[in-house]
């Protein structure tokens, strides 16, 4: 069976809103909630520029070739919620599982997600660390009926 993961990647500072990664990224949409904090303080600032995902389909790559054998084989599909740290320079970092469907899907969406990187986010044209939230899906995709035979 082939099996399909989309990602939810942030899009809006302070927004929810879904970019599913699919096989065909050109028609992805947006999902995800961002949290903006200054690392440096303790008042919250407003991002005017949102991180943006770069390399989605590098995600979806690595999310398709380390699919859980033991899940894929019984067809099971789940959700994963992460929660990151977008750095100045783009880089993913304190990333950790916030929800699970089920644990063996943590791993692999971990590994996954540091592959990912990101234009950072901006206040007032300066790069800015920011926390943000993804949603993952793990799901199964319906195989394609075969070709009709000529």
């Amino acid at each position: 069976m082939k099996r399909l993961m989309m990602i939810g990647a942030c899009a809006a500072a302070g927004c929810a809103s879904p970019l599913a990664a699919q096989q065909d990224t050109a028609a992805a949409r947006t999902t995800t909630t961002t949290t903006e904090t200054d690392p440096s303080s303790t008042s919250p600032y407003a991002v005017t520029t949102a991180a943006r995902p770069l390399n989605v389909e590098a995600v979806v790559e690595a999310m398709k070739n380390t699919y859980p054998p033991v899940l894929n084989g019984a067809g099971i599909g789940g959700r994963v919620v992460v929660s990151l740290v977008v750095g100045t320079d783009g880089v993913p970092a304190d990333l950790e599982v916030v929800s699970t469907d089920h644990p063996l899907f943590n791993e692999p969406t971990l590994a996954a997600m540091r592959l990912l990187r990101f234009a950072p986010a901006q206040t007032d044209g300066h790069p800015v660390r920011v926390r943000v939230r993804i949603p993952l899906e793990w799901r199964v995709e319906e195989p394609l009926p075969p070709a009709p035979k000529p």
